[in-house]
């Protein structure tokens, strides 16, 4: 595998790490803040899936022959009331597709079919879902409130299970 994609890919590797310390961070505040059924729905589907997500880019990496590392995470520590969380989490999607666009830009500058293929695929069949998923949680907090939300969070879940 060319260099500048091994690259690319460790760093979106990096990028699916922090987004599960990132994603984490919003669980902690929320469950602290007495919004546990929020937290709920976010952490398990949501933090834990970054891990998998990571998993399936380091496989293919291996796959194609280039090795994974793991660089550095800042810290993830920013308090935040629950509307701040929700905005949090669709940043973190806004930006999760703006790595992946940029990933698939990469691979298909390199000849990396394979990683361009995945990419694309991540882009529409991950991302695309969880980022409607996250704009659905921050438009409810914004229309019904946090302890509405809190209660009625099954109702405004509709993209992710």
């Amino acid at each position: 595998m060319n260099d500048q994609t091994t690259v690319m890919m460790n760093r979106f590797l990096q990028f699916l790490f922090n987004g599960n310390a990132v994603i984490d961070n919003i669980c902690y505040n929320l469950k602290y803040k007495g919004y546990a059924c929020i937290e709920g729905a976010i952490h398990g589907p949501v933090a834990h899936v970054m891990g998998v997500w990571a998993d399936e880019v380091s496989d293919l990496m291996d796959e194609l022959g280039a090795r994974p590392v793991r660089y550095a995470l800042p810290d993830n520590i920013g308090e935040m009331g629950p509307e701040e969380c929700l905005e949090a989490l669709v940043s973190y999607f806004d930006q999760l597709r703006d790595v992946a666009v940029k990933a698939i830009e990469v691979a298909e500058e390199d000849g990396e079919h394979e990683a361009k293929i995945f990419f694309e695929d991540f882009l529409l069949h991950k991302v695309v879902v969880y980022r409607k998923q996250a704009l659905q949680w921050r438009d409810a907090v914004k229309s019904i409130g946090a302890d509405s939300l809190n209660v009625h969070i099954g109702d405004y879940t509709s993209y992710i299970k």
